[in-house]
């Protein structure tokens, strides 16, 4: 588009996962739109398993075409329930030492004081009101090990999925994971990183069935997202963050850092356990 602005050659524009909210995105919407104004010719398919249909108000009412497609329920958990499930208390490093808990198997935002907190659990509630005012907000790899430690006690089959933002995210994971004396005592952990800079060959192994006696357990980043389905995923834990890029203006360099995903993208996070089972 850089070269040819109007596109001339080119009769049909298919654009998918317009659900994903970033600068790249957002901005390749604006020229479309753009285009669509000098050019009437031209055709523009949006497609997004998660996008509202509200979208189509941004291209003048377009027409929308719904295509249903079977999925299975999901049941959400949300950090309260987690927090309750698993009878961790989380602390704010501010008030004292770090606890295992904050942003994991998040799908949404905990804020209090949009919550009814009558009759909530008092240790829960310090917890979340300790995590809704910690700067810091980092993916806490002992908790999601905890929680995986959960999973597998109640739920002898089917395997994990785990969102985490970065690479180092799967790293400290895993190392929990695989270090977890109940876990260890419960099944073989199978804990497969699953990131874009990893070797194709490598990333293939999250297909391929666990060994006998053995629980897979996949850490990936944002790539496992959209695109691919893991048959034999039963559970996804989400830490409600990804890897975005980002302007430092203090030292005008880009950088990555962690961000909080949209409404959208944990939606389709939490579907990748409903897929097939």
């Amino acid at each position: 588009m850089i070269q040819d602005p109007m596109l001339s050659d080119v009769s049909h524009v298919v654009v998918d996962e317009v659900h994903e909210r970033g600068i790249n995105e957002d901005a390749l919407l604006i020229v479309v739109k753009d285009l669509l104004q000098k050019r009437r010719d031209v055709k523009v398919i949006l497609m997004s398993a998660t996008m509202p249909i509200g979208f189509c108000q941004y291209f003048w009412n377009c027409p929308h075409i719904h295509i249903p497609g079977k999925s299975f329920p999901v049941a959400r958990y949300f950090l309260e329930d987690t927090l309750q499930l698993t009878g961790i208390t989380y602390f704010s490093s501010q008030r004292g030492p770090p606890q295992p808990c904050n942003s994991a198997a998040l799908l949404l935002g905990w804020k209090p004081e949009e919550q009814d907190t009558a009759g909530k659990d008092p240790h829960v509630l310090a917890s979340l009101e300790s995590w809704a005012g910690d700067a810091k907000q980092n993916t806490n790899a002992i908790f999601i090990a905890e929680l995986v430690r959960w999973i597998i006690t109640k739920h002898p089959e089917g395997s994990i999925l785990i969102f985490v933002p970065g690479f180092a995210d799967i790293q400290a994971v895993s190392k929990h994971i695989e270090r977890h004396p109940v876990i260890q005592g419960k099944c073989r952990p199978w804990v497969l990183p699953l990131h874009s800079q990893l070797p194709p060959a490598s990333q293939k192994h999250v297909f391929d069935p666990a060994p006998a006696g053995a629980r897979k357990i996949i850490v990936a980043t944002s790539i496992a997202e959209t695109s691919i389905t893991i048959e034999d995923v039963v559970f996804v834990i989400d830490s409600g963050k990804s890897n975005q890029v980002s302007y430092d203006t203090i030292n005008k360099l880009e950088c990555m850092n962690p961000a909080w995903i949209c409404r959208a993208s944990a939606k389709q996070r939490c579907g990748r356990a409903g897929r097939v089972q």
